[in-house]
């Protein structure tokens, strides 16, 4: 053991019956917050970072049991298939991309520059400005068109105008709140 036996204790804080136990281990967490605890939430890993050794191990019991419970005959075939599924769904990820650089490029390629159409749009009669607050770190950034918002959050233009018009109040990805 790491820290040693005789450098712990066990003491028990309360008994409860079995429908109880991970609200009750949730509330001493937050009462007592344990230096050891590796999990933050009870009856939950989530939060908790395993070691590069722990995750390999866990990937190669996953994998084992995907084996086991196909079809395929050999684990080279297996694996085979799995990276070429991988392989597959990276290349359409790259295909996305690609496309999104290219609108980038057209934009770029455009005869009137971007301060121009920017200076453009800041006098069209339905120039909205939108703020984008990023709750996390409280940086605000302020867009001159509801799309241009939309374009830097990859969200759809209707999204933002939901959001503008208080239709829908929640923050956005549970982070961003958007405003006029």
């Amino acid at each position: 053991m790491k820290y040693g036996y005789k450098n712990f204790s066990l003491e028990v804080l309360e008994y409860c019956d079995k429908k109880s136990v991970i609200d009750r281990e949730q509330y001493y967490i937050d009462l007592l917050k344990p230096e050891y605890n590796l999990c933050p939430k009870a009856g939950s890993s989530m939060g908790r970072i395993p070691r590069e050794d722990t995750r390999a191990k866990l990937r190669n019991v996953r994998l084992n049991r995907l084996f086991y419970n196909s079809n395929y005959k050999t684990f080279g075939e297996f694996f085979i298939n799995i990276v070429e599924k991988r392989l597959d769904e990276s290349r359409l990820k790259i295909i996305r991309l690609y496309k999104k650089f290219e609108k980038i490029k057209v934009l770029k390629a455009s005869k009137v520059s971007f301060t121009t159409r920017m200076k453009i749009l800041a006098s069209t009669k339905t120039r909205q400005t939108v703020l984008v607050i990023d709750t996390y770190n409280g940086m605000t950034c302020e867009y001159p068109s509801a799309r241009r918002a939309a374009e830097a959050l990859n969200a759809s233009n209707s999204t933002i105008m939901s959001k503008l018009k208080d239709e829908n109040t929640r923050l956005y990805k549970g982070r961003y709140l958007i405003k006029k």
